[in-house]
């Protein structure tokens, strides 16, 4: 995804945690055309509480964009333009919460969907 939006040429940053050793932009194929930021999950923690406390003036250009729910619904409840990326429905009772907190947002943008039984899926709830 983050390819195929740098390709349009857009400006952005890829916030990821390492994996297994070895290159992620080797591993995917990736273009040396955005940033990577790795984080550990602890930091990852610390960087969205910042965010959300902050509160502080929302540059209208920047969207945040991920696949983790709890996040992203945290960030759009914090002012911050949201968008969604799923590869399957929530798994949890606080997955499916999360879900639904940031689709109800002021700020929430939009939803992708990688199939269209997972469209289906979605459209349904």
């Amino acid at each position: 995804m983050c390819d195929a939006l740098a390709q349009l040429g857009l400006d952005l940053t890829l916030y990821a945690e390492r994996g297994e050793a070895g290159s992620i932009r080797e591993q995917y194929g990736l273009q040396p055309s955005f940033r990577i930021c790795f984080q550990t999950r602890h930091r990852h923690r610390l960087w969205l509480l910042w965010r959300c406390l902050v509160r502080r003036e929302h540059d209208a250009s920047t969207v945040w964009f991920g696949r983790r729910p709890l996040s992203l619904s945290r960030l759009a409840a914090a002012g911050y333009p949201v968008a969604l990326e799923l590869h399957h429905p929530p798994r949890t009772a606080k997955q499916s919460v999360a879900l639904e907190r940031l689709v109800r947002a002021r700020r929430f943008i939009g939803l992708v969907v990688i199939s269209e039984q997972l469209r289906r899926e979605m459209l349904s709830r």
